[in-house]
């Protein structure tokens, strides 16, 4: 059962429709759509999406109806309520937007750096860093979900107890310092009158929906916020 701010929402959504303005709601909804086991309320967001929704709920709607279940079903029905919006002159841009494909991750790196991909994530997950139990249950869920290539190493448990000359502890540090270069990056853009030009809003806002997709997959019991700038800065070690 959503609460009254949820259901305040919806309404609201639903009564103004779709609104460039109503990504912050739609931002709201997602994280309770994505957690919620109440196929009532999830219907009732989805319904909502699908009439007002804009762009930025695809990924997390694509990630969802990936499961074809119940609630996988409603996502789907909202996808193709979105995509009816939009634009003649824009369906072509866009028409990768609505597939499925579009969203899974690649993965271009090495093996090895995957490796450090997965304990740079797995210490948000785990309150003892490094820990070998929680690196290979996470790499199992993220292979599931991510289209990579391990050879020569058969598993990712492999993978870890084979390159003990690999310096994880590096790469992990060089995200650390990336991470917390982050913030005070946009701690200053907060505190001044700079705005980022359109192109590069759009491509971190590209960048944060790939990451919704993740995380809406993985189903991590983990604060959503933390996960999706984590997963952003892991992706610097995804580079060929």
């Amino acid at each position: 059962m959503g609460n009254l701010k949820t259901y305040l929402t919806l309404y609201k959504m639903i009564l103004q429709g779709y609104r460039e303005k109503n990504v912050k709601n739609e931002l709201y909804l997602l994280g309770i759509l994505r957690s919620t086991t109440d196929l009532k309320l999830a219907k009732d967001i989805c319904t909502a999406l699908k009439r007002a929704g804009g762009l930025f709920p695809i990924p997390t709607l694509m990630a969802l109806a990936k499961d074809g279940d119940s609630k996988g079903l409603l996502a789907k029905d909202a996808i193709a309520g979105i995509e009816s919006r939009v634009k003649p002159e824009e369906k072509n841009e866009l028409a990768s937007f609505f597939t499925p494909e579009y969203w899974q991750p690649v993965w271009l790196g090495t093996p090895e750096k995957f490796l450090s991909y997965v304990a740079f994530l797995s210490n948000l997950i785990s309150q003892e860093p490094f820990n070998d139990e929680a690196m290979d249950s996470l790499a199992e869920k993220l292979i599931n979900e991510i289209d990579i290539d391990l050879s020569p190493y058969q598993t990712f448990k492999a993978l870890r107890l084979s390159v003990a000359h690999w310096d994880v502890r590096k790469d992990v540090n060089l995200l650390i310092t990336e991470l917390n270069e982050s913030v005070l990056l946009n701690d200053a853009l907060d505190n001044t009158a700079v705005i980022k030009n359109a192109e590069s809003q759009e491509e971190e806002n590209l960048i944060y929906m790939k990451c919704d997709y993740l995380l809406t997959r993985l189903k991590l019991a983990v604060d959503e916020e933390q996960i999706r700038t984590m997963l952003k800065i892991a992706n610097v070690l995804n580079q060929p």
